[in-house]
């Protein structure tokens, strides 16, 4: 389940559903900051789950994405391995 899933604690006024997404990978819910975008040279147009995106595209991709996508990325989306290339990556 991706980590953007939503419980009833996270939106707390009517200006928080306007953050709200839907991932173009398995259209669920996320909220539009956390969500990877501008991922066009993957084939991918929209927003999408980091773990969404980890699943659909292999590795060497996702080290491919723009820095700033990549560092939407956290370690329950990625798993260790692919991390350590991430982190490896951007020294």
């Amino acid at each position: 389940m991706p980590r953007a899933a939503l419980h009833a604690g996270v939106l707390r006024t009517a200006h928080d559903v306007r953050a709200l997404a839907r991932c173009g990978l398995c259209n669920g819910w996320g909220l539009r900051h956390e969500l990877l975008s501008n991922l066009e040279p993957a084939g991918l147009v929209g927003a999408f789950h980091g773990r969404c995106v980890v699943l659909h595209l292999p590795p060497d991709a996702v080290l491919g994405l723009p820095s700033a996508e990549r560092a939407k990325l956290r370690l329950n989306d990625t798993g260790t391995d692919l991390m350590r290339r991430l982190l490896a990556a951007a020294d």
